[in-house]
């Protein structure tokens, strides 16, 4: 199974779900897709294909959300993603969240 961190160190994004190479927004789970947001990595880990599971996605999110507030003072996903209150916001921190997420909802 891809976790979200998995597509998150692969390539990450800021403002759309996901991008192809030159950017271009595209779905999640488009094979064309290279670079995700927090978002469009959940999705494309835990909503589509082999493995797909709304309510372990829901408390993936719910986790996400929760390491959010703790460590930036802000629940939303986009917001912090978009480094919209979080400039020194990254790919390195997106996957670490992720990852934290993870182990949280027993992924890792």
């Amino acid at each position: 199974m891809k976790l979200p961190s998995d597509y998150l160190e692969q390539g990450w994004t800021q403002h759309i779900p996901a991008c192809d190479e030159e950017g271009n927004q595209v779905n999640e789970e488009d094979g064309s897709a290279v670079r995700w947001c927090h978002i469009g990595a959940a999705s494309a880990s835990l909503l589509h294909g082999k493995y797909a599971n709304k309510k372990l996605h829901k408390a993936y999110q719910q986790s996400l959300e929760s390491i959010f507030i703790e460590r930036y003072g802000i629940k939303s996903i986009s917001n912090v993603n978009d480094c919209i209150y979080t400039p020194r916001f990254g790919q390195s921190q997106a996957v670490s969240d992720a990852r934290e997420a993870e182990r949280k909802v027993g992924l890792r």
